[in-house]
């Protein structure tokens, strides 16, 4: 930007569906909009487009991101897919939108995602690699839920979401034992990768 190169329009856009049909959405240029700021520029050229829906809105996107700057991260596209999957797409159509093969979405799918109930998918952070004990990740997920009736990333986002507003019981010294070993016990986690 500071060597005088002209970068494409920002795209944003407007949702038919969404609670405020005028409300503005970035859907391609972020990374773009970021330098802007940093470089203080105060007008920027963007183009804007109508969409039905925010499924449209999010398909243009991934669409429009797929092809240039920043390859999105195998987590980032475990996400897309889960989120096709639990609206229903089909796998020619992942593919084609991912650019991928069918056979790479397969396998994000199969080590990527955990189904915790049907058409609901969790992604998880890394493969699930089923080898050390032979166990599917549907196999991790059932077990999980056998234990806690929800699943792990649900359980964790609860006990963060419980500390961060500040509603945990400090004064409960089972519970801060508990938490105690739970510390230690991610402390060795950690270590080891």
């Amino acid at each position: 930007m500071k060597a005088g190169v002209k970068f494409p329009p920002i795209n944003i856009g407007t949702i038919k569906t969404a609670e405020d049909p005028e409300a503005l959405y970035l859907i391609d240029g972020l990374h773009r909009l970021k330098a802007y700021k940093m470089l203080d520029v105060k007008e920027v050229e963007v183009e804007i487009k109508h969409y039905e829906s925010f499924n449209e809105a999010f398909h243009d996107s991934i669409r429009r991101n797929i092809t240039h700057g920043q390859p999105f991260t195998a987590y980032e596209v475990a996400g897309v897919i889960k989120r096709l999957l639990e609206e229903g797409r089909d796998l020619v159509y992942m593919a084609t939108l991912l650019q991928m093969t069918l056979d790479d979405v397969k396998k994000f799918i199969d080590e990527r995602l955990v189904e915790v109930e049907e058409n609901v998918y969790e992604v998880v952070k890394e493969p699930v690699r089923s080898v050390k004990h032979r166990i599917t990740s549907s196999k991790i997920a059932e077990e999980q839920r056998g234990l806690t009736g929800i699943s792990q990333i649900k359980l964790v986002g609860d006990i963060v979401k419980i500390i961060e507003i500040g509603l945990l019981d400090v004064d409960n010294k089972k519970l801060m034992n508990r938490l105690e070993n739970l510390y230690d016990l991610l402390k060795t986690l950690f270590s080891k990768t």
